[in-house]
């Protein structure tokens, strides 16, 4: 062998040795590129292969810019004084749990005290998602608004709710009289405090102690006790990294919601009454954030809907004022008051959601797939089809034969502006009447055919409805013209919202499970909306004067209990009552309004409909009870008012049933 040719051969081994350590390192760095590409830079949130988890725990986008899952999860350890009740109940959960030598009381305890609902098997409340981007982060989606619970005595109660529609989940918490709560899709979150929690965020940011140092150290001292994560490598540095931006972001937040009742305020600033559990303001966030409109003294607030059997609300005017007839569009504009922002906003999962709760399919052909269920040949096109989310039942003893009464009653009365929804076929029995709403034909005689009012999901002019006007008042021109350029370059674009002048005829399936009542919640229960609304005589019956101190009167809930009966006995609405009990009056048609803490421990809200300023009693704007009584529009529909009281009795057992197939099934 030549020398040269020895060479040539060791030339060759090493050139060979040297691509396979080149293609081992260059392997070695896809497997790190892959690694860190999912672990910090894909952005994938956590997947549910069930529809119903997906709506309870799935991503919709808010995520993206969400708060960093560390950090909130020692939030309320941290700042447990910004908590409500300034944490005195949190506090007390604590020290029981370490009194009994449980597991130590954790995050889940802290953001409870929102009344955020809990499941076993798992970490974050229902309503929250978590996405990773660079680190793991939380948001908010949309079962957070539309998820409540229900007390019920027993497991046959519990399953009562969905049949065989879905498996009922029995959440199993026992309350001091041994009652369960069962968790409904879909239902207003009645109890959930929303308002509370965004200022405890805000509090927890103004204090001098959230810093990276402090945030990271609790961080620490939770994985040491179980109760949390630790923070390691790469992660444990964006955390820390990530504490300036997240408090910047919370302080601009809490200047753009400034207004907010539960915030400190410099005398004679502007602020909205507080919300309480069930209730947000549905527009000046969206003026504020979205638009960056200054606060104009206006404000919404609303009860959440239902958001079961959409599909045979498409073309109704929706939202309380009637001011969208796309479903598409309700709930995209929805996401975006969860924190979506048309960036961020992850269509996909979205659109999961929105079939599920019986959504129509977008226009959109490449998303059209997702809703290939919905072709469901012979179903009622008015219930809920086989796999979406079901309209629930009503679970307690019904008379039927007082049902029966009340159905032929609510044709009469009723069915004009909310629809037969005990009848098989379509629901929209008065859609038809082209009417002035305004018009009332008795007594004239040169009139020969009843106008009636406008029909089921058709906007019935605030002079007719007479209800608060705040939330109508509240959306603007201005805000409409704006809201129709979101979406600018998107297919999605917005096209459809439209200022109306009053508040819009809604469908009443599973009404039952909707309380309070009217747009703002300012009525207990089915049987209240049948009485009038107080007049000054009225209070003065009940007990309240210029000089009574409301903050004083709703820590009395034995005085608050009698005067709730005593206006039922006068046949006049509540004034003042309590929100967010999940225990159901079945007797009037609600949840119980008489008491200042549930069974299982939780503080209500006190709510007055009036305030008394300068030394005279008014309707407190925004929480006013007034509205729906007295109007008779002509000899097939009015409010029911001049009904008899055994009627009223008839009508709300029937109501009970709407919706379900308990209706159809009367004798």
């Amino acid at each position: 062998m030549t020398h040269s040719t020895f060479t040539d051969l060791v030339l060759l081994g090493y050139r060979r040795k040297f691509r396979r350590n080149l293609y081992v390192a260059a392997g070695l760095l896809l497997v790190l590129a892959t690694f860190a590409y999912w672990r910090y830079f894909a952005a994938i949130p956590v997947e549910y292969s069930k529809d119903n988890e997906h709506f309870l725990y799935g991503s919709i986008g808010s995520d993206y810019d969400g708060i960093p899952l560390a950090i909130w999860k020692i939030l309320p350890e941290t700042f447990p004084q910004y908590l409500p009740n300034e944490g005195r109940d949190y506090l007390r959960i604590v020290a029981q749990k370490e009194s009994r030598g449980d597991k130590p009381a954790d995050y889940r305890d802290g953001y409870a005290q929102f009344s955020f609902l809990m499941q076993d098997g798992h970490a974050l409340p229902v309503g929250f998602s978590q996405r990773r981007v660079y680190v793991d982060r939380v948001g908010l989606n949309c079962a957070v608004c539309h998820t409540g619970t229900l007390a019920v005595q027993n497991q046959t109660q519990a399953e009562q709710i969905y049949g065989n529609a879905l498996e009922a989940d029995y959440i199993g918490q026992k309350s001091q009289v041994g009652a369960g709560r069962v968790m409904i899709y879909g239902m207003p979150a009645h109890s959930m405090d929303l308002e509370g929690y965004f200022t405890f965020l805000f509090r927890c940011a103004e204090d001098t102690r959230f810093t990276a140092e402090t945030l990271v150290q609790a961080i620490d001292q939770a994985a040491a006790k179980g109760t949390g994560t630790p923070l390691t490598g790469i992660d444990r540095l964006i955390v820390t990294r990530s504490v300036t931006q997240l408090r910047e972001t919370l302080l601009k937040r809490r200047r753009q919601l400034h207004y907010l009742n539960g915030l400190a305020h410099s005398p004679g600033e502007d602020q909205t009454p507080r919300f309480g559990p069930g209730r947000i303001d549905t527009f000046s966030p969206y003026k504020s954030i979205q638009f960056g409109f200054p606060f104009d003294g206006t404000y919404g607030i609303a009860d959440y809907p239902s958001i079961w059997n959409q599909r045979p609300r498409e073309g109704m005017q929706l939202h309380w004022d009637g001011n969208n007839r796309s479903v598409f569009e309700r709930n995209i504009s929805a996401s975006l008051g969860a924190g979506v922002t048309p960036i961020s906003l992850d269509m996909k999962r979205m659109l999961r959601v929105s079939r599920w709760i019986g959504s129509p399919p977008p226009s959109n052909p490449a998303f059209q797939g997702i809703f290939k269920r919905q072709s469901q040949h012979g179903a009622d096109e008015f219930q809920p089809f086989a796999g979406e989310m079901p309209i629930p039942n009503y679970p307690f003893t019904i008379d039927k034969i007082l049902a029966s009464k009340g159905r032929a009653l609510f044709r009469e009365y009723c069915a004009h502006c909310h629809g037969d929804w005990s009848k098989p076929s379509n629901p929209s029995l008065a859609t038809e009447i082209s009417a002035a709403p305004n018009s009332n034909t008795e007594g004239n005689p040169d009139s020969n055919r009843d106008l009636g009012p406008p029909g089921l999901g058709k906007v019935l002019p605030i002079g007719d409805i007479n209800t608060d006007p705040s939330r109508l008042d509240s959306y603007t021109e201005a805000l409409q013209a704006n809201q129709n350029q979101l979406g600018a370059g998107q297919w999605w674009r917005f096209t459809h919202f439209e200022k109306t002048g009053g508040y819009a005829n809604g469908p009443l399936d599973g009404i039952w499970i909707k309380a309070p009542y009217l747009h703002n919640g300012s009525v207990p229960s089915l049987y209240d909306l049948f009485n009038r609304p107080c007049t000054t005589k009225d209070l003065e019956e009940l007990g309240i004067t210029p000089a009574t101190d409301l903050v004083e009167l709703g820590r009395q809930p034995k005085l608050i209990a009698e005067m709730i009966a005593k206006a039922r006995s006068l046949g006049v609405r509540p004034p003042v009552f309590y929100r967010g009990d999940d225990v159901y009056d079945e007797k009037h048609g609600g949840f119980r309004s008489d008491r200042d803490r549930t069974d299982d421990g939780r503080p209500t809200f006190f709510y007055s409909t009036i305030q008394i300023k300068d030394g005279v009693i008014e309707s407190l704007l925004g929480n006013g009870h007034q509205g729906h009584y007295d109007k008779k529009f002509s000899r097939h529909a009015s409010f029911g008012s001049e009904l008899t009281m055994d009627e009223k009795w008839a009508l709300v057992e029937f109501q009970k049933l709407l919706g379900s197939n308990q209706a159809k099934e009367l004798p």
